[in-house]
């Protein structure tokens, strides 16, 4: 993750110059259905942080339709296109967040607590998502005042993985594989 001093305008347009300074995370591998074979389309993330939150930007490449089933908040996750971010704060592989959208910028989060998730947690965030000729993109703002973690230490390691669904295909991917039961 990229320290930038001005603020990310979360607009779901991966357009801001600070943008082109963060490192591109790619190369998803498929859970579903083919496990460990390489996605079928692209996907890049990038992450930047300020003094107050971290930002994510994802660009999801798709030829096939783009699929919005709901714009409401805790939307059914695998009924459409779904983003969704896993920030283990810890680096425990326990205990975790989990943000998510679709194209339509519909906002799902989840905490996860010694592996058990807890879906009626609201945390606070921004996200948008745009569609565009070529598939669609977001951009995620999560204050670090949402997330718990160790602050007494200067460095921080957590743990970080996104994981996709392309519902034409009906095809789960994730830059970190897991094994298949555990999905994250």
């Amino acid at each position: 993750a990229i320290h930038i001093a001005d603020p990310i305008v979360i607009d779901g347009i991966v357009d801001e110059s600070a943008w082109g300074q963060a490192q591109v995370g790619r190369d998803f591998y498929q859970t579903d259905p083919q496990n460990g074979a390489p996605a079928s389309e692209e996907t890049e993330f990038r992450i930047l942080y300020d003094a107050d939150q971290v930002y994510v930007a994802v660009s999801a490449y798709q030829q096939d339709p783009i699929i919005i089933s709901e714009l409401k908040r805790e939307f059914s996750a695998t009924d459409g296109d779904l983003i969704v971010l896993f920030f283990d704060t810890f680096d425990d592989d326990r205990n975790g967040f989990a943000f998510s959208t679709n194209p339509g910028s519909a906002m799902r989060d989840q905490q996860i607590s010694s592996g058990a998730v807890n879906e009626n947690w609201d945390g606070i965030y921004e996200v948008a998502a745009r569609v565009h000729d070529w598939g669609w993109s977001a951009e995620f703002a999560i204050p670090f005042k949402t997330l718990r973690f160790d602050d007494t230490k200067r460095e921080q390691t957590w743990g970080f993985n996104i994981q996709r669904i392309l519902r034409h295909r009906n095809e789960w991917v994730q830059w970190s594989p897991a094994p298949r039961p555990f999905r994250i």
